[in-house]
């Protein structure tokens, strides 16, 4: 029991995600928490690109990736089409990812 608890401790205090703690925060939510931010992230990145007034690179790097390749080729995995197809399909699945 004290090692257990020595091991929360560390995970909460280390600021790294134990292999316990994602097996909670799945057990509780349904995703991994790489699933879970990424799909915020996307969500966020829907609606940067609906409004239609910042390029790609900027919303890019307001979800928190470094070039457009890296974030479209995110963007397309989790959503199904890449951001300009997402466009001009009308926002179809709006603000479902």
């Amino acid at each position: 029991m004290r090692n257990d608890r020595a091991q929360d401790h560390s995970c909460r205090h280390g600021r790294v995600l134990c292999v316990r703690g994602a097996a909670r925060f799945k057990e509780l939510l349904g995703q991994t928490p790489l699933e879970y931010v990424t799909e915020w992230r996307m969500q966020k990145a829907m609606k940067l690109l609906q409004r239609r007034d910042k390029k790609l690179i900027d919303v890019a790097r307001s979800v928190g990736y470094e070039s457009d390749a890296a974030f479209s080729k995110a963007f397309k995995r989790v959503v199904g089409a890449n951001p300009g197809e997402y466009l001009k399909r009308g926002y179809q699945n709006r603000g479902h990812v």
